[in-house]
C-alpha cells in the first residue's frame, strides 16, 4: 500500500468514512495524482472540509502537501503532477455543476465562532485596509465598495508606496484584509511580516500557507485551479462569495 509507506496507518484510529478515502486512494492512485480536493471530495462522497480534516489527521499540512507527497512516492524520478490546464477543466460537461460546489462548499465550512471574531474586529475597526495583488486584487476592490457603501471608513492599498504609508501608521484599532488564493503571494508576505499590533484576517485557498500563517484570522476557499500556461486563471468567485457573506453578516450585526 503506497500510503503506509508515507503514513502509519496501523496507528491512527480511521473511522469508516476514513477508511474508504483510503480504500478509494489505494485504487485509483493516477487518477487521484491529478485531482482538486474538490474532485477526490465528490469521488469518495464526502465534502471537501472533511477531506481536508482527513489529510491534516495524517499529518500532511494540506492537500497539495499530501499530493506532493503521494507523487514522489508513486514516480519519485519521472512524472510530474500537471495543475488541471484551461481545456480539461473548461471543457468538463459538468463544470458548471463543480463551479457552483465550490461556493457552497466555501460557505457551508465557515466556522461560526470566526466569522464572530470577523464581525467584531470589522465593525470595532477604526480603518480598515485591504490589500491584493494580480487578479484577486478584483476581489479587494469589490470589498472596497461595498464597504464603503456600507460607511466603514476603508482604504485600498495600490502601491508600493502606500504600502510603506500603511505600515508606518496601521494601529491595534485598525484591521487588515489580505486576499490571496495562493496564500504565497510574495508582495503580501512582505507586507504581512511588518505588521506587528494591527489584527490581519487572510482570504485564502484551504491549504496551509505562509499568508494564513501571519494571520490573526484565515478564511478558506475551495476552486479548481486553471492554468493558462504559467498564468493562474482560477475563479475567484468562491472568495467573494465569501468575504461578502462575512460583511452582510457584520452589517446586520452593526445595525441590530
Amino acid at each position: 500500500m503506497c500510503l503506509n509507506k508515507m503514513v502509519d496507518l496501523d496507528n491512527l484510529r480511521l473511522n469508516e468514512t476514513e477508511q474508504n478515502i483510503i480504500n478509494y486512494i489505494e485504487n485509483n492512485v493516477d487518477d487521484v495524482l491529478n485531482m482538486s480536493i474538490r474532485k477526490l471530495a465528490d469521488a469518495c462522497y464526502v465534502s471537501s472540509s472533511t477531506l481536508f480534516r482527513f489529510v491534516k489527521k495524517l499529518g500532511f499540512d494540506g492537500y497539495n502537501d499530501f499530493i506532493k507527497q503521494l507523487q514522489n512516492e508513486e514516480y519519485p524520478r519521472s512524472t510530474k503532477v500537471n495543475d488541471i490546464q484551461m481545456s480539461e477543466v473548461m471543457m468538463r460537461n459538468n463544470y458548471s455543476e463543480s463551479y457552483l460546489k465550490n461556493i457552497m462548499e466555501t460557505l457551508r465550512v465557515v466556522d461560526d465562532t470566526k466569522a464572530a471574531a470577523f464581525t467584531k474586529l470589522l465593525n470595532n475597526a477604526q480603518k480598515i485596509f485591504l490589500f491584493a495583488y494580480g487578479p484577486t486584487k478584483i476581489v479587494a476592490l469589490y470589498v472596497h465598495q461595498l464597504l464603503t457603501m456600507m460607511d466603514y471608513d476603508v482604504e485600498m492599498i495600490h502601491d508600493e508606496y502606500e504600502e510603506d504609508i500603511m505600515i508606518s501608521r496601521v494601529s491595534s484599532d485598525d484591521l487588515i484584509l489580505a486576499f490571496s488564493l495562493s496564500g504565497e503571494n510574495k508582495k503580501s508576505v512582505h507586507v504581512l511580516q511588518q505588521i506587528y499590533k494591527t489584527p490581519i484576517v487572510s482570504f485564502t485557498q484551504a491549504d496551509n500557507n505562509t499568508i494564513s500563517g501571519l494571520s490573526d484570522l484565515n478564511f478558506y476557499c475551495f476552486y479548481d485551479k486553471i492554468m493558462k500556461q504559467d498564468l493562474n486563471i482560477s475563479s475567484r468567485i468562491s472568495m467573494l462569495a465569501l468575504v461578502e457573506l462575512l460583511i452582510y453578516q457584520a452589517l446586520q450585526a452593526k445595525t441590530a
